[in-house]
C-alpha cells in the first residue's frame, strides 16, 4: 500500500496546476509526486551524516584548557567532523594560532 501524506501546498497550487496542465497530469497529486522526484533527483543522493566524533572535539577543548595550542592535525580533524568551510578552519586556526601580544 502507498504512504500518503497531507502537505500544505498554499501560494503554490496554481504553479503546479500550470505545470499540471502542460504536462497533460490527471491529478494534483500526479503532478506532485512527479516535482518531488523531480527535486530529489537533481539532489543526488543525500550526503551521509557522521556521528560527532567526540574525541576530535575533547582533544582541541582539552589542549586549549591546558594552555597549549592544538595541532594543526587537531584542527583540521575537528574542522572535518563539524563540516567547516577552508575559510573558516583559516579563520579558527588564526585565532586559536594567534601569538598573546
Amino acid at each position: 500500500m502507498a504512504r500518503r501524506v497531507q502537505i500544505d501546498i498554499e501560494g503554490l497550487e496554481e504553479k503546479i496546476t500550470a505545470f499540471m496542465k502542460v504536462e497533460r497530469r490527471s491529478s494534483l497529486a500526479q503532478m506532485i509526486r512527479v516535482l518531488v522526484e523531480e527535486a530529489l533527483e537533481a539532489r543526488g543522493e543525500p550526503p551521509i551524516l557522521e556521528e560527532f566524533p567526540e574525541e576530535a572535539a575533547t582533544n582541541f577543548i582539552k589542549a586549549l584548557a591546558r594552555g597549549k595550542q592544538p595541532s594543526l592535525e587537531e584542527m583540521a580533524e575537528l574542522a572535518r567532523s563539524l563540516s567547516l568551510s577552508e575559510k573558516e578552519l583559516l579563520a579558527v586556526c588564526d585565532r586559536v594560532l594567534k601569538e598573546k601580544e
